[in-house]
């Protein structure tokens, strides 16, 4: 038996709608950073050795990529099993592939390429589970913190350079060739905004709802 307490895992305390916030904002670049957390915290949870820093880096080959992504889904799976926490209600491993897919629309030409920032919903959903998971087995003090300086900065930087990725792709400027679709970017953004509204209720519950079960969780067997 473990307290939640002396659960040494590595944390990472960020809500689901903070880790959204940072993938939007740069365009998945987080997501880097985001499935290396992961790994750590899911290898030591496990108990099993799974190279997060390799499998990282590793994120960046074709293809491999893709089993990668489906890896993240099932350790993820076994982290909930390990919590003792509901099947998941969702196939996180293919969850996982769909944001291999979706990540592949920045190939399409100037607007619809402003649908690959819809990665960061797939990635936010695996990130719900694992974080309820790790809530359950560390209790209070995994409660997610407030954003760094850095963190603020990268989420300004990001949000700008989008803007002004909008405002290119909708407006035509004097002896530029007539704008494709100016509406499209504008609307991709307003859904990606209205998703991170709809994160924000499903973070705030799952972070309410895990600190008050901790709670009443004393201890969790391993």
């Amino acid at each position: 038996m473990i307290s939640p307490t002396q659960h040494l895992a590595p944390l990472y305390p960020r809500s689901p709608i903070q880790v959204a916030v940072l993938l939007f904002a740069t365009g998945g670049i987080y997501g880097f950073y985001w499935a290396y957390k992961v790994r750590r915290w899911c290898e030591a949870t496990l108990e099993k050795p799974n190279q997060a820093l390799w499998k990282t880096i590793a994120l960046v080959v074709p293809i491999f990529n893709l089993f990668l992504l489906f890896d993240l889904g099932q350790l993820v799976n076994g982290a909930c099993f390990r919590a003792n926490l509901p099947r998941p209600q969702v196939n996180l491993p293919m969850l996982g592939l769909s944001t291999f897919f979706i990540n592949l629309l920045w190939r399409l030409p100037d607007p619809y390429w402003f649908l690959s920032l819809f990665d960061f919903i797939p990635l936010t959903i695996i990130y719900s589970y694992m974080y309820r998971s790790q809530l359950r087995l560390n209790g209070a003090v995994a409660a997610p913190q407030k954003f760094t300086w850095f963190e603020w900065v990268i989420v300004t930087l990001g949000c700008l350079v989008l803007l002004l990725a909008t405002f290119g792709a909708a407006v035509q400027l004097p002896g530029e060739a007539p704008v494709q679709s100016p509406w499209f970017p504008v609307v991709v953004q307003v859904m990606a905004l209205f998703a991170l509204f709809l994160l924000n209720r499903n973070s705030a519950a799952i972070v309410r709802d895990a600190l008050i079960e901790s709670k009443s969780t004393p201890s969790v067997e391993r």
